[in-house]
Formats: C-alpha cells, structure tokens, sequence
C-alpha cells in the first residue's frame, strides 16, 4: 500500500467514526457498547497508526513531512496537553509551550481535551 493509499485509508476510517460518534449521540438510545467503544478505540490508536506508518517510512528512506497541528489534534484526543507536548518533543523532536499547542490546535480541540479529563465544564 502507497503512502496515500495509507493517508486515504486512515481519511476515510476517521471520517467513518465521526459518522459513528454523531449517530450515537443523535440517537443514544440505539448506540450500544460496541459503537461507542469502537469509535473510542479508533481515536486512541489513530495517533498509533500513523506513528508506526511514519516509521516504516523513516526505514524505507521516504522523507516524512509532519502535520505538527493535525498530529497535535490526533494527540489530544487520548492525552492531555501536558502529555501531547512530551510526545511530539519525544517522538518528533518538536518543542512548543502549552499556548502555542493550544494556539495551533484550535480552540475545540483544547476545549475536547479538558472536557474529556474533566477540567472544564459548560
């Protein structure tokens, strides 16, 4: 599989659990365990998939080019901002303070993040 074959794969997945993660909310009573865990799982294996896919690339020669704010969004959908700012320091050598995470996230991300740890409520 071609590297856009990956990213179109990887496209078409994350626009298939947006459609799962709306439909259960739409209907709540209709969602059941599996679909609510599935599009959860999908959301924290995403950042996964495309590290791992990024190192076989690394090893194949291919040069990579990082989305530093979408890789930042996949990130805050399983990590906090504390953790997220480590991992692409970690992982990607990229080095930023809180403000210019949130400030290239994006506002819903942010605000996504703290609602699922629980620090923000509306």
């Amino acid at each position: 599989m071609s590297e856009v074959d990956n990213a179109n794969l990887i496209e078409a997945l994350e626009a298939c659990a947006d459609q799962l993660e709306h439909l259960n909310r739409s209907y709540p009573k209709l969602a059941c365990d599996v679909s609510h865990e599935g599009v959860q799982q999908w959301r924290e294996r995403k950042g996964e998939i495309h590290l791992a896919m990024q190192e076989i690339q690394k090893r194949q020669g291919v040069e990579v080019v990082i989305d530093t704010a979408k890789l930042a969004r996949e990130m805050l959908v399983s990590h906090s901002l504390e953790e997220a700012l480590d991992l692409l320091l970690q992982d990607h050598g990229v080095e930023m303070d809180v403000n210019t995470l949130v400030k290239m996230v994006g506002k819903e991300s942010y605000i996504g993040s703290l609602k699922k740890r629980g620090g923000f409520s509306t």
